[in-house]
């Protein structure tokens, strides 16, 4: 029988509403924005992630999302995806698109897949690939996604040479019945480095935008400068939602606050002990705010 998930004392909840697992850290491309080191081969056995999933659903979680790495590259997914649903947890995946294929996607809408996630940051392949490589596997991943019962989003990641780009990349999702745009914030690569971060003119038609297309763009939860723009300029409360509201698990079975915060990974026996005992998660919900 689940557990309610009520915030415990004001500062995080009593076990992770969404967790975030890497089921690989393989991937194809080398995106110029990916804060994991090129070339790492680390995968997660099946059967952790089976046991991953069983303690989630005794502790109520909610939802889970595959990440990698390229998920679409990890074997076992669908078969994980299915596992997953036949336990009450609501399933997403976030991909590049690479080795998407109309069986591929009907294998995933069988499974049960919640919502499929394609991280696009252009229109067309001169913009998206100044921050991604593989253009032409998101789009076709969209193509394919279109003729499928799947609700599809796309992941979109802030920069000073996408902003102008926008309206256009709303036209082309909304063209492939894309249900939503979540809008990130550009966070540090591989080597430390935010990759052409907005200057105050780009913030300035982001947010323009953000009113416009209010419902079809949804700011995520940490960029929390836009997300405070949006309401007034009143601070949200919220701030980071790692440790608080969300966790996640690395291809080497490390657990941590965030998977951007990949030096922060600790092993425990299991996700309940993590949540509650581990200091570096209390500093983060001591703090409540975003550090990367």
């Amino acid at each position: 029988m689940r557990c309610n998930l009520v915030n415990k004392k004001g500062r995080h909840y009593n076990a992770p509403y969404s967790v975030n697992i890497s089921v690989t850290e393989k991937c194809p491309l080398k995106c110029p924005i990916c804060f994991h080191e090129y070339g790492k081969r680390y995968e997660l056995e099946p059967w952790s992630v089976y046991k991953y999933i069983d303690e989630l659903a005794l502790l109520g979680t909610k939802q889970v999302q595959f990440s990698g790495g390229e998920p679409l590259v990890y074997p076992y997914l669908a078969e994980i995806i299915a596992y997953t649903h036949k336990k009450g947890i609501r399933t997403a995946i976030s991909t590049s698109g690479v080795g998407m294929t109309v069986e591929y996607a009907k294998r995933l809408e069988e499974a049960g897949l919640d919502c499929c996630c394609i991280s696009l940051n252009g229109s067309n392949a001169k913009i998206h690939e100044l921050t991604r490589e593989g253009f032409q596997y998101s789009k076709k991943a969209l193509e394919i996604l279109s003729l499928s019962r799947l609700t599809v989003a796309i992941n979109w990641v802030a920069s000073h040479k996408n902003i102008e780009d926008l309206p256009q990349l709303i036209s082309l999702a909304k063209s492939f019945n894309v249900k939503y745009i979540c809008v990130l914030s550009m966070k540090k690569n591989n080597v430390g480095v935010v990759c052409d971060p907005m200057d105050k003119i780009d913030f300035d038609n982001l947010l323009q935008y953000c009113k416009i297309f209010k419902g079809y763009l949804i700011v995520e939860s940490c960029f929390n400068e836009l997300g405070s723009a949006l309401k007034g300029g009143r601070f949200l409360g919220e701030g980071c939602r790692a440790g608080t509201f969300y966790m996640a698990i690395s291809a080497k079975g490390d657990f941590m606050p965030c998977p951007h915060l990949i030096d922060t990974g600790e092993k425990y026996l299991s996700i309940k002990e993590y949540w509650n005992k581990d200091r570096k998660l209390g500093w983060y919900r001591e703090n409540k705010t975003c550090f990367l």
